[in-house]
């Protein structure tokens, strides 16, 4: 990994440990969460900190088909809303994995359900084996890769053939100014 990597990926971590800290006091989660089409129940059902500290940008859960895996891994997890919700959706004996780069984050999940598993690790570089899920989710994550494309080709390796990959992200539209490009 590059300086400017370790840089960035250290911000990165920095500000989600943070927030970690501060449920609510910074993004609104729950408000956010009731925007991008989580209903009441699905939201009342889980704990405050973990809605409150959500950071996505649409239900990945929706649509998502959850019923067909038997594995599937959450990438960019955060809290884990939507890894419990998943947890809560999928048939029995489904296994979910949360992966986060951020520790403070995954530490939320510390009353974790059956069923869900969270491990600290980078997009770019997944903790996992190969061909090893049916589905991978992930709610505005890609948007934080340095290397997008390597971050894709990770999930790729760790899909069985035939696996799906189901995303909400957020995309730029244009370019960044300078400024915005040479801060990290």
């Amino acid at each position: 990994m590059s300086t400017r990597e370790a840089i960035v990926k250290g911000l990165i971590r920095r500000r989600y440990a943070h927030h970690a800290s501060m449920p609510g006091r910074e993004w609104g989660g729950e408000v956010r969460a009731r925007h991008a089409g989580y209903t009441s129940d699905q939201l009342s059902a889980l704990p405050a900190n973990v809605v409150e500290t959500w950071a996505g940008c649409g239900n990945v859960i929706a649509g998502a088909d959850l019923h067909q895996a038997d594995v599937i891994v959450d990438i960019g997890a955060g809290g884990g809303l939507d890894a419990r919700l998943a947890c809560g959706l999928a048939k029995s004996g489904t296994q979910v994995i949360a992966i986060d780069l951020t520790p403070e984050m995954l530490a939320l999940e510390s009353d974790r359900q059956t069923g869900l598993m969270c491990s600290a690790g980078d997009m770019e570089q997944l903790p996992l084996g190969n061909a090893i899920c049916d589905l991978v989710i992930a709610n505005a994550a890609f948007n934080l890769a340095l290397d997008p494309a390597r971050a894709f080709a990770e999930v790729w390796r760790i899909l069985v053939p035939g696996g799906r990959l189901h995303i909400c992200e957020l995309v730029r539209d244009g370019e960044l100014p300078a400024e915005l490009l040479a801060d990290p």
